[in-house]
């Protein structure tokens, strides 16, 4: 039980900073790959393109 409490806390702070280089790299997929990927579609279907614009959106509350 020594030290656990201490042990979970290095865990949880490598955790997170794991989850802020994971959030980096699929922000950087969506913008760098995917985005010009659906742009292909703003013309032949521009209900999906549009709605995948309005998914892309960040809704901060």
């Amino acid at each position: 039980m020594n030290g656990q409490p201490r042990a979970y806390k290095i865990a949880s702070v490598q955790a997170t900073k794991e989850l802020e280089q994971l959030f980096t790299d699929a922000t950087q997929i969506l913008e760098n790959k995917l985005d010009n990927v659906m742009k292909i579609f703003k013309r032949r279907d521009a209900n999906f393109y549009n709605g995948y614009i309005a998914a892309r959106e960040v809704v901060d509350n």
